[in-house]
């Protein structure tokens, strides 16, 4: 504990609103420099007191002290004292001090300004462990004896600060762009170990079966990187030596884990090993820290936090053994972690200035686990997941009017904070720096990348800073700008439609976006400068069109003569760059029939890109879904797992959008489609690529069986339903009772069950409920949450994108306009809180679907009766079957 001084000053009125600063609430002349933090946990209780003193530097005379500290927290002191001299204790407490606790704010005006020099802010205050997994959280896990069978549920505690939560454990300056260093200390049970971002420094009993654990301070960092977990784990250790110095990795699991854990704690050291070696030699910055730890939270609500020092990841993750990952969960894993580490520099070592460049290092962190992936990992082309996981979710999130810009104007609100972290910031902003790559080549990529970690290492940074850094060495660096802020700074992206005459082609610009509604599409203030890749085709053998690997497209409009002849073009290879492309007809048919060749010469990211046109078009009637679905039935002959990935996730939207009849039909189609796989992937090997093979085809299958059946409890579902109303909070396990059933009475009973006998993190099963059955029966879900919203909100409103991404499940899949309007209605009187962005893309997906059902259900009615896919019942009998046979 550092000793405080006083310095007099006396309190005035209230001189300046929370608007008067560029990026949220912070006076920009009062900046913390060191934290002296200590909590004090009672596992009892579950409460906590602690003591924290902020050293600041104040540059300028100021008149108001502004800190964060939520409403939750209860400040028993505060004072300010200069370092240098100390006068009479005061508590500044007793000012008369404005609390705004919706921005969770503590503005004190000061009638005596502070001059420039250095203070320290002190305060002790007291505060609950949340059962919400955010914050400072309490969580646990089941253990049953191995010879009595008794369980027993193991307590722990952890936090998760980001993005601005660290306002709700203790008063700080909670905004990213106030770094600092960090000293902690926790007092806790002698029986936990404790974790934080840094190595321990000291441990010393305090008396009743409790000890002292402070930890070594950390390097300047936000506020939101800081944590701690209280834990019962055991690790199994390793030590790494870097130009920095020896690392020290570890890998903690719980101490009742099976006995045989070795090989699964070798293999997450293996991974943190390679990713560490990987990245050090890439960025040419070695990680600065003493240590790397791995540590698995139980029932936690993301899939990884990157806490300088110290990665969360969910308990299951964590304890998985390698040999038991299959198909794609291990690429997720190996994915997760990779990006985890990423962001040790990109996050960490340079942290965005504001929320608003969210996506520097989630757009960063997205693309480069793929690059570190797949230089370590020869197993599988891991770059057909930046596809499958940045692409495509990218052009499906960005195609709604409801959408917005990678890089946010206006992110003030804790709502629209939270609100931030979305498919925009991860998935668009990796898509458009694997984009930025592509143009400037992979070395001048990365000497780029090296350049802006060097120059703002320790620092915060902003999207022109990473700008300037990727192109004020290279030619044409203004164009290159140009093409970035037109994806970054706008939302959407463009509509590339073609025209063909002779060895001429003229490629027209226009906005994409899912609508309906033609006055969108030809809103003329969008415009982007696009990099355009483009192949040829002549008597099916590829033709090379281009002298460069792209061309800029700066107009709206393009025209491009070559000197080859081609009967056949496709623009964006590989699906590299962002746009959608319109062809003629005549043209669109090649391109089918060469996707049809056995040896097909589009490569299987072509196919499936094409796939991604087909239905893009289809979607704003530019072709009817009758072309769209007869175009894409190249898809019984294909054997790769890519095109079919990308195919799913329009087949599932376009199933949620059909009535009961024509979905019935529409199953009849798919089987039609998947059935030729079916037997090819029983019969081939056994690789990696295959497992995703046979785990796409088996999700298709699933998905044509559970919509062809009528599903209902059965006898042992009704016991489990009971027998949960009589466990403990800790007890219940919410995924015990989300039964496969269709039945909107079943479900209603379900969600009932949920609010009035709660767990131990309701907000968990609040969010698999939605999210569960919003697809079998919306009406019955909306029903649920509508009448129990306040629980809903309470538990969900601040846990940032996953309870957006729950109501959005929930509302898009209405089919009834009349609901939709009640639903529209309801959220005007009732914020949903983080969730509001959820909420506003529901209601944008859900008229869409309507307005599609009026507009093309009839085209696709005539196309499926007219193929016979309407007769189905057997068909169904013959996918439950062939489904038995793949699972065995």
């Amino acid at each position: 504990m550092i000793r405080v001084f006083l310095v007099s000053c006396i309190v005035s009125s209230f001189l300046m609103t929370l608007s008067s600063f560029q990026h949220g609430d912070l006076s920009p002349h009062i900046s913390p420099l060191f934290y002296d933090l200590l909590i004090d946990t009672d596992f009892t209780t579950w409460t906590y007191t602690g003591s924290v003193n902020i050293s600041v530097q104040v540059s300028v005379k100021v008149s108001e002290i502004r800190v964060h500290v939520a409403e939750c927290v209860t400040m028993e002191t505060l004072e300010l004292c200069s370092t240098s001299r100390c006068l009479s204790p005061v508590s500044l407490l007793e000012t008369p001090s404005r609390h705004n606790t919706a921005r969770d704010l503590l503005v004190i005006p000061l009638t005596t300004p502070l001059l420039p020099g250095n203070y320290v802010i002190s305060s002790r205050f007291s505060g609950v462990v949340s059962s919400n997994l955010v914050g400072f959280f309490r969580t646990g896990y089941e253990v049953t004896h191995p010879y009595s069978g008794t369980k027993t549920y193991v307590n722990m505690t952890a936090t998760h600060l980001s993005p601005d939560k660290a306002r709700t454990v203790f008063p700080c300056f909670d905004e990213p762009h106030f770094r600092a260093t960090f000293s902690l200390t926790l007092v806790h049970p002698a029986d936990l170990t404790v974790t934080s971002n840094m190595p321990v420094e000291e441990a010393v009993s305090v008396g009743g079966g409790r000890t002292l654990t402070k930890f070594q301070t950390t390097p300047s960092m936000s506020t939101y990187l800081l944590a701690w977990v209280q834990h019962s784990f055991v690790y199994g250790p390793r030590t790494v030596v870097t130009a920095a110095g020896e690392v020290r990795l570890r890998h903690f699991i719980p101490r009742e884990s099976d006995r045989n854990m070795s090989a699964t704690v070798r293999d997450k050291l293996d991974l943190l090993q390679d990713y560490l070696e990987f990245y050090n030699e890439f960025f040419d910055i070695p990680y600065p820290l003493p240590k790397l730890d791995l540590i698995g939270i139980p029932d936690y609500l993301f899939g990884g936090m990157e806490h300088w020092g110290m990665i969360t990841i969910g308990l299951e993750a964590a304890v998985s053994k390698d040999y038991m990952r299959f198909g794609g969960y291990e690429v997720h894993f190996r994915n997760l972690i990779a990006h985890e580490v990423a962001h040790m520099w990109f996050g960490n070592l340079v942290t965005m200035e504001w929320w608003n460049d969210i996506w520097l290092k989630e757009g960063m962190a997205s693309l480069l686990s793929y690059t570190c992936t797949d230089a370590i990992f020869q197993d599988i082309d891991m770059t057909n997941f930046h596809m499958l996981n940045n692409w495509h979710p990218a052009m499906l999130a960005d195609q709604k009017l409801s959408s917005h810009p990678v890089r946010l104007l206006d992110v003030d609100s804790n709502q629209e904070i939270t609100q931030s972290f979305n498919s925009i910031a991860y998935a668009k902003g990796a898509t458009v720096l694997a984009m930025l790559r592509h143009v400037l080549g992979k070395d001048v990529f990365q000497y780029g990348l090296n350049r802006f970690l060097d120059t703002y290492q320790y620092s915060t940074a902003t999207y022109p800073d990473l700008v300037a850094s990727m192109t004020t060495h290279v030619k044409d660096g203004n164009l290159i700008k140009a093409f970035m802020d037109s994806y970054i700074l706008q939302k959407n992206y463009p509509l590339i439609s073609v025209e063909i005459t002779s060895n001429k082609i003229r490629l027209t610009q226009s906005r994409y976006a899912k609508t309906t509604n033609k006055t969108q599409l030809n809103d003329n203030s969008y415009h982007w400068v696009v990099p355009i890749t483009i192949t040829g085709f002549k008597n099916n053998k590829p033709v090379d069109l281009l002298t460069s690997d792209y061309t800029m497209m700066t107009g709206r409009n393009m025209v491009l003569q070559f000197d080859k002849t081609f009967d056949t073009i496709k623009l964006n290879l590989e699906g590299n760059m962002m746009f959608v492309t319109h062809y003629p007809l005549n043209n669109l048919n090649r391109l089918i029939d060469l996707a049809n060749e056995a040896e097909s010469p589009l490569s299987h990211k072509d196919r499936g890109h094409l796939v991604c046109d087909i239905f893009h078009s289809a979607s704003i009637n530019l072709i009817p879904y009758s072309v769209a679905l007869e175009a894409v039935k190249f898809l019984r002959k294909e054997e790769h797992f890519l095109p079919w990935g990308l195919a799913g996730q329009y087949f599932g939207d376009l199933a949620s959008m059909l009535d009961a009849s024509l979905s019935v039909c529409f199953l009849g189609y798919l089987s039609h489609l998947i059935k030729p796989q079916l037997g090819h992937i029983m019969s081939t090997g056994i690789s990696l690529e295959h497992q995703i093979m046979v785990e796409t085809m088996l999700n298709y299958e699933k998905f044509v069986t559970k919509k062809g059946q009528d599903q209902s409890m059965k006898k042992k579902d009704w016991s489990k339903l009971r027998e949960y109303k009589s466990l403990t909070e800790n007890e219940r396990s919410p995924a015990s009772i989300l039964f496969e059933t269709s039945k909107p009475s079943q479900i209603e009973k379900i969600g009932n069950t949920l609010v009035k006998y709660p767990c131990s993190h309701p907000s968990q099963a609040i969010l698999d409920f939605l999210e569960r059955y919003s697809s079998v029966s919306p009406e019955t879900v909306w029903k649920v949450y509508r009448e129990n919203f306040e629980k809903y909100n309470e538990h969900c409103g601040k846990i940032q994108f996953v309870y957006a991404k729950a109501l959005r499940a929930m509302i898009s899949a209405q089919r009834d306009l009349k609901i939709v309007e009640e639903i529209e209605r309801f959220f005007v009187t009732h914020p949903a809180g983080s969730g509001g962005l959820g909420v506003e893309e529901g209601l944008e997906a859900a008229r869409f679907k309507i307005r599609f059902r009026e507009e093309s259900g009839t085209d696709i009615r005539d196309y499926l009766e007219g193929q016979g896919y309407c007769e189905v019942e057997d068909v169904i009998a013959d996918m439950v079957q062939g489904l038995t046979a793949l699972i065995t």
